[in-house]
């Protein structure tokens, strides 16, 4: 019967997805004129946003589909414009293993671009979109408040999932390091909230089942207020897998909700096949379960240090399996990864929990909450200058061709 099940439902997502790439390609003309009446959904930059396409008489099948738009006003989630523009899809890699900024719109399920030349607004809605866009808001003004700005646009990253104020050398400096996957919203994020979450409802409800069911929904509405990367989706749904078993009173398996995720993750959009972060999400998180364990034996045995034993294993299990596709699509490779790792691995874990815990006090005692976020940012401090100092090292960026498929 679960066979049937997920049988049935791998050909519905099959069908979903040819309709999906068709209509990428099709329900928009390219480089032409366009006029329809749209839903701002997010803000991503000062003139950028993502709108949800309303109406539109020359495309009847456009409804709900989403797009860039460069506006020429500031607006805000949930405001119903009027905007007639200029249509583009994007630019292609126009050089071997370039950007390809057309594909990274499909990721997103976005179909294109449209540079406003007139625009006005004719009603607004509080609904979802709004909802969480002021919940964002509400957070990003609040690290801004606690935060000096040389850190806020980091903590920003790695708690909310907001990139867009990282500065460019911190992101090269944590690229040559080989510790740029902290700043994204992981399962080690997705811990940390389930512990905080879950030790306030053990306290307020005393039924497993309720409480469960609240993680459930909170575990989604974080999802979407952190931008929905696919990282964050794929801790997310495995953690509900695991959570669910618990409220269905079935065993879980770390396989199942594995393979599930994976399937899901493709089936809402099969442009994330094409998704380096997916990948490296995935084989990361793979190797860890599978070769941690080992690497720990073995590696304690020399040592006799947990904490670097630990710190060292799960860096190396997870790297093993990223080590081809940081070839074959960075084309380089760090052998210093493990010294910044077991720093940053010591830190990152009390930055996350001081941030998440400092955010939520500064709304009743701020005062406190600035002296927490004092100590946060000295850890903080630490981080850049690891990744800083760690990026210069000998051995740092060490560039390869990149090699044939069958040999990844």
């Amino acid at each position: 019967m679960k066979l049937k099940a997920l049988i049935i439902l791998i050909i519905m997502g099959l069908c979903y997805d040819i309709a999906l790439i068709l209509s990428f390609e099709k329900i928009y003309p390219e480089e032409t004129e366009i006029s329809f009446i749209g839903e701002i959904l997010e803000k991503k930059k000062e003139d950028c946003y993502i709108v949800k396409v309303l109406e539109n008489e020359k495309i009847s099948i456009s409804k709900n589909t989403k797009l860039i738009v460069y506006l020429k006003e500031e607006y805000f989630a949930g405001d119903i414009l009027k905007i007639e523009g200029n249509f583009e899809k994007g630019e292609v890699d126009r050089n071997y293993k370039g950007f390809n900024y057309r594909r990274y719109l499909k990721q997103n399920k976005i179909y294109g671009i449209v540079f406003s030349k007139s625009e006005r607004i004719i009603n607004k809605r509080k609904d979802m979109y709004f909802l969480l866009e002021k919940i964002r808001d509400i957070f990003n003004t609040q690290i801004d408040n606690l935060y000096k700005e040389e850190y806020s646009g980091f903590v920003k990253g790695i708690l909310i999932g907001n990139k867009n104020e990282l500065d460019e050398q911190i992101i090269n400096n944590f690229k040559a390091s080989n510790i740029s996957h902290i700043l994204a919203i992981s399962g080690l994020h997705i811990s940390f909230i389930i512990i905080g979450i879950k030790f306030v409802l053990d306290k307020l409800i005393n039924s497993k089942k309720i409480k469960n069911s609240i993680l459930v929904i909170f575990l989604i509405i974080f999802w979407f207020i952190t931008g929905k990367s696919i990282s964050c989706m794929r801790a997310c749904i495995m953690n509900i897998f695991i959570i669910s078993s618990s409220i269905f009173y079935r065993k879980n398996s770390f396989y199942i909700s594995f393979l599930y995720s994976l399937i899901f993750i493709i089936v809402l959009n099969p442009y994330n096949i094409f998704s380096v972060g997916m990948w490296l999400s995935y084989l990361g998180t793979i190797g860890i379960v599978l070769l941690y364990k080992l690497f720990y034996k073995i590696v304690y045995k020399k040592l006799k240090n947990k904490f670097i034993s630990k710190s060292f294993s799960l860096s190396l299990s997870a790297q093993i399996l990223i080590f081809p596709v940081m070839i074959y699509v960075f084309n380089n490779f760090s052998l210093n990864f493990f010294i910044a790792n077991i720093i940053v691995s010591f830190f990152i874990s009390y930055i996350l929990v001081v941030g998440y815990i400092s955010i939520f006090i500064s709304f009743i005692l701020f005062p406190f909450a600035k002296i927490l976020v004092n100590i946060e940012c000295l850890m903080i401090y630490i981080v850049f200058k690891t990744a800083e100092i760690t990026s210069c090292l000998p051995f740092s960026k060490i560039s390869l061709v990149t090699p044939n498929i069958i040999l990844i």
